[in-house]
């Protein structure tokens, strides 16, 4: 018997892979400057991992983190 969600899973990690893929090959064609900054967060469960090269956009990202967080709370109670 075939395994839908063993094949969903699996079609949704290759398509978060081949958009970093694309993005990175992107970047490497634009020649990207020294100046361009980033920012990412990505979740694992309840807890946030961010990564990037400005510290301003982090705080940023955290700082929208954190309100979602606590608009998630609120409308679960």
């Amino acid at each position: 018997m075939v395994n839908l969600q063993a094949i969903g899973a699996s079609l949704i990690f290759i398509g978060m892979l081949v958009l970093v893929l694309a993005t990175l090959v992107k970047l490497k064609e634009m020649g990207g400057s020294e100046d361009t900054k980033f920012a990412g967060v990505i979740m694992i469960g309840p807890i946030p991992i961010a990564f990037g090269n400005s510290r301003k956009l982090l705080t940023f990202l955290l700082a929208i983190v954190i309100a979602v967080f606590v608009i998630y709370f609120i409308f679960t109670i």
